[in-house]
């Protein structure tokens, strides 16, 4: 008769383990948060990623929907006349549409800025010559 090993059974990946994984990613958690999900560490989480790529499908598949349901949500307020939303979506999606600002200092016709010093004399109005 053989002991039973001690410590937790062996994670297994089964379709409902897979599904799981798929609608906690479309929740938008991460790898570590669907590991703790899972109730296991992530170095598991990772090692049966690499195992078996229905698993690790499962996780860029929810990913994906997620992503999509919310661009779907920004895109419905976008044409529903929500300017913020339209901005937005133009920042990201848009050609050509940015409000990132970019400056840069450059000295005379774009070369080099020219530092030069200048003396500073103090007067001291009490003590004039005229």
């Amino acid at each position: 008769m053989t002991k039973p090993k001690p410590g937790r059974p062996a994670f297994e990946i089964t379709e409902q383990v897979c599904k799981k994984v798929e609608t906690l990613a479309a929740q938008g958690l991460s790898k570590r948060e669907v590991a703790l999900c899972l109730g296991i560490h992530v170095s598991t989480y990772c090692e049966k990623q690499a195992e078996y790529p229905e698993f690790s499908e499962a996780y860029d598949r929810g990913a994906s929907k997620g992503v999509a349901q919310v661009a779907n949500a920004l895109y419905q307020k976008a044409v529903g006349g929500d300017v913020t939303a339209q901005k937005h979506y133009l920042n990201n999606r848009g050609e050509g549409w940015s409000e990132r600002q970019s400056n840069e200092h450059t000295g005379l016709n774009g070369g080099p800025i020219q530092i030069t010093e200048v003396a500073r004399t103090i007067v001291d109005p009490k003590h004039t010559d005229s």
